[in-house]
């Protein structure tokens, strides 16, 4: 498992009178489930991969001023609420369920334990779409043509060499819309940015005014949406861009991050190449920006911004 940003989460303790499970806790501070690698307290046989699964635990620390309160969590499936699909876990030793959203979207009162669907993977992959298409010095290139050794721009115009493309084979059938990749339509961003529609996996990072927005909380439902499920093949491939540092590139001309150790890279298909060129998996200290990962947490600025973008092309279309 690899690090899993959520909003807030949400637990469910059994009423011992009436059956069901009742909302017990609710915890709006949001976190970040983090792998060892990163120094937490997982346990070591979890795999360090963007996919939550069966057996995998962790520890909760439910009090940041307080780390000897801690709650020990087992993942146990997936479920949709409010149309958001969520991970469940369950407490090891209280048999509680937690819920952990991206949104913070408001949780029922009662939870319908028959909804969910127990074994079923989550993925939170962080990557580019094929074809996306990197600055470079001599021009844009498509993503899954760069290998090591290319230059690849930063947005701040300086030349940085590529250590690595890291390659993931996702699959449609835990692509619900929620977690699907995200299309950005040409121009939605500002500026005429992106110059022509992006894709990218939820969880990947665009950067904006000076704070790193993951693209699911951009959704808008308009000119930023989650591709349809439909419309993905059966088996598809991301990529990611792994340089020295975590670097803002360009992705069809708009701001976005590089490669980081805010995921690890044990998912990826060539991860036994990477080990091979590297022999240890390489820390990247993350950029010192803000990580926004819930649609409420926007900026007012920012999302009055975007907003107008909308609003622009609505009237350029009509």
């Amino acid at each position: 498992m690899s690090n899993f940003t959520y909003a807030s989460y949400t637990s469910y303790r059994e009423d011992p009178f009436f059956g069901g499970f009742m909302r017990f806790q609710y915890n709006g501070a949001g976190g970040t489930i983090t792998d060892p690698t990163n120094g937490s307290a997982l346990r070591p046989e979890m795999r360090n991969d963007d996919t939550f699964q069966v057996t995998e635990s962790f520890t909760l620390y439910p009090d940041p001023d307080d780390p000897s309160i801690e709650v020990a969590l087992t993942y146990v499936g997936t479920i949709e609420v409010n149309g958001e699909l969520m991970p469940v876990f369950e407490s090891i030793f209280f048999g509680d369920l937690y819920l952990f959203s991206q949104t913070a979207a408001p949780l029922p009162q009662a939870l319908d334990v028959t909804t969910i669907n127990e074994g079923e993977e989550f993925s939170f992959a962080m990557c580019f779409a094929e074809g996306t298409r990197i600055a470079t010095p001599s021009g844009e290139m498509a993503v899954e043509t760069l290998a090591p050794g290319d230059m690849v721009l930063t947005a701040d115009g300086r030349a940085v060499p590529v250590l690595w493309v890291g390659i993931q084979t996702l699959r449609r059938g835990f692509a619900h819309e929620d977690r699907s990749p995200i299309k950005i339509a040409a121009g939605a961003l500002g500026g005429g940015l992106p110059l022509r529609d992006l894709v990218v996996t939820a969880d990947h990072g665009m950067i904006l005014d000076g704070v790193i927005v993951t693209a699911g909380a951009l959704v808008n439902g308009d000119t930023i949406r989650p591709v349809a499920r439909e419309a993905l093949p059966p088996r598809y491939r991301v990529w990611h861009i792994e340089t020295e540092a975590h670097e803002v590139l360009l992705a069809e001309g708009a701001p976005t991050e590089s490669f980081v150790c805010y995921t690890g890279r044990a998912g990826y298909d060539n991860f036994d190449g990477y080990m091979a060129l590297f022999g240890v998996e390489r820390m990247i200290p993350e950029m010192r920006l803000p990580r926004i990962a819930a649609a409420r947490m926007l900026p007012p600025a920012l999302r009055a911004r975007l907003s107008g973008c909308v609003a622009q092309m609505e009237n350029r279309a009509a």
